[in-house]
């Protein structure tokens, strides 16, 4: 099994996932999704700052503006946590789900506020993560976001589950 695989794996419900999980431990996975982005395109890969910048140059049509925004919002809160900072993860939960199109406090069924809240974080990780592979070409049939919407109790049928490419 894949790391980044076990990494999903590993929120299980949500009840696990934390703002240091994600923003700490997830950039990882993200960069190197990132980077494999960049290396398709013809352009060298350097530190996520670096290559969210690039990224954001390449002008695809299918990622606008707000999407690299939200990116190096990501890198500011990965900084924080580093540096033992209180992270502010709301704005990236927020944009994933406005450019997705959906509405995690509204879609899972959860009543907990603070498992939603950890719940949405995953999610909308899991949407950027996925959006970063299908940049990067490896777009296949492995799809964390759905194993998590089913996971945290959506039915993908309530919620047709269309990533904005």
């Amino acid at each position: 099994m894949a790391a980044w695989q076990e990494f999903f794996d590993s929120m299980g419900d949500g009840s696990s996932v934390s703002q240091e999980l994600i923003f700490g431990v997830g950039k990882a996975f993200l960069a190197e999704q990132l980077a494999a982005y960049l290396i398709k395109e013809g352009k060298a890969s350097g530190s996520f700052e670096h290559d969210i910048k690039q990224a954001a140059k390449l002008n695809d049509a299918e990622t606008g503006y707000r999407f690299w925004s939200v990116l190096q919002h990501f890198e500011q809160q990965s900084w924080r946590v580093r540096q033992g900072l209180q992270v502010k993860g709301l704005r990236f939960v927020n944009t994933i789900e406005e450019l997705q199109q959906y509405s995690g406090s509204q879609v899972l069924p959860t009543s907990t506020l603070k498992l939603k809240r950890k719940q949405r974080l995953a999610l909308a990780y899991a949407l950027t993560w996925e959006h970063l592979r299908y940049l990067a070409g490896a777009e296949d049939e492995q799809s964390p976001s759905a194993e998590l919407f089913t996971r945290f109790g959506v039915s993908l049928d309530e919620h047709e589950h269309e990533h904005a490419h």
